[in-house]
C-alpha cells in the first residue's frame, strides 16, 4: 500500500543513527586508550630493537679487543694480569690483615660493653 498522509516513512534496516556504535567497543582504532596502547607498544619495541643493536655492537667490539689481545703477541699471562685484579682476593686479606682488623673490632666492642656493666 500506499503511504498516508500524515505518517512517518517505514524505517530501513540501516545504521543511520547508529553509525558510531564500533567506536564504542574496546577494540576499535579510533579509541584514544586503544592508539595509546599501541603506541606504547611500538615504543616499548623501538626501546628493545635499541637495546639489542647496542648489545650486538657491544659483543662485537669485545670480540674484535679479543681477536686484538689474541695477535699482539703477548703472552696469555701479560693479557690476562690486566683484569687479575678482580677476582683476586685483596691483598690485606691475603696477608692475614683483615681477620686482625676485625677481631680487633670485635674485642673493642666487648671493652666498651663490659665498661658499660
Amino acid at each position: 500500500g500506499a503511504p498516508r498522509a500524515g505518517s512517518c516513512p517505514p524505517r530501513r534496516a540501516s545504521m543511520t543513527g547508529k553509525k558510531n556504535f564500533n567506536a564504542k567497543k574496546s577494540h576499535h582504532p579510533q579509541r584514544l586508550d586503544v592508539q595509546k596502547r599501541v603506541w606504547e607498544a611500538e615504543e616499548a619495541l623501538r626501546v628493545r630493537q635499541r637495546q639489542e643493536a647496542e648489545r650486538a655492537l657491544e659483543v662485537l667490539r669485545e670480540s674484535e679487543a679479543a681477536e686484538l689481545s689474541r695477535t699482539s703477541g703477548l703472552p696469555a699471562d701479560a693479557r690476562d694480569d690486566e683484569l687479575r685484579f678482580m677476582y683476586s682476593a685483596p691483598e690485606a686479606r691475603k696477608r692475614g690483615d683483615g681477620a686482625a682488623a676485625e677481631g680487633q673490632e670485635e674485642g673493642g666492642a666487648r671493652a666498651v660493653a663490659a665498661a658499660a656493666a
